[in-house]
């Protein structure tokens, strides 16, 4: 095989896992914090079966819609490869979204972070409608985009070890760069 033969397979080969990544919905409602704890209380019941991952999150800690699909994208893959160090795919999502493979360090870095404003996120391989359906009958929140709220920059530095040196511009490259990175030490 010539170098340009394996170029052009590493490229289709990034073009693909990109497609996969990028076709995943991503539906959010805002929640307060009160909310949010009750949600978290009961996340294993609003779990939408093996196509979908539900989560609370900060919403001080949500760059894009690519970081959710991307950590989504990653733990659905650890679970069908069976590399996966959760038992359940949506602590599997959290260790993959905060870049780490050690569940009582995310469990640490949530129980750090304090914001008004959080996000119940759903991140699925299928259309999203049912869920849309399934948040308006179960919940008390409007169905959202993740614009609603602000990334707190210098929190997102020091939680994905962000250097000084990437600009404010760059810094959702970076978190993305460590998500996706987290399979290389697997």
């Amino acid at each position: 095989m010539s170098i340009e033969e394996v170029i052009n397979e590493v490229v289709d080969t990034i073009n693909r896992l990109r497609g996969e990544v990028e076709g995943l919905y991503v539906t959010a409602c805002l929640l307060d914090r009160s909310t949010a704890l009750g949600f978290i209380r009961r996340i294993d019941e609003v779990q939408l079966g093996r196509e979908c991952i539900t989560q609370v999150l900060p919403g001080n800690v949500i760059i894009s819609a690519k970081q959710l699909k991307l950590a989504a994208y990653l733990a659905f893959k650890a679970f069908e490869e069976r590399r996966n160090v959760s038992r359940k795919v949506y602590i599997e999502f959290l260790l993959y979204y905060f870049g780490t493979r050690q569940i009582g360090k995310v469990l640490n870095l949530l129980n750090s972070i304090t914001t008004d404003e959080y996000l119940l996120v759903t991140v699925c391989r299928t259309n999203i409608g049912d869920v849309v359906r399934w948040y308006s009958a179960h919940c008390e929140c409007p169905v959202t985009d993740l614009k609603v709220v602000k990334p707190d920059l210098e929190l997102l530095r020091r939680l994905y070890g962000v250097p000084n040196s990437v600009s404010n511009n760059d810094i959702e490259k970076y978190v993305l760069m460590r998500i996706a990175s987290l399979v290389l030490s697997i």
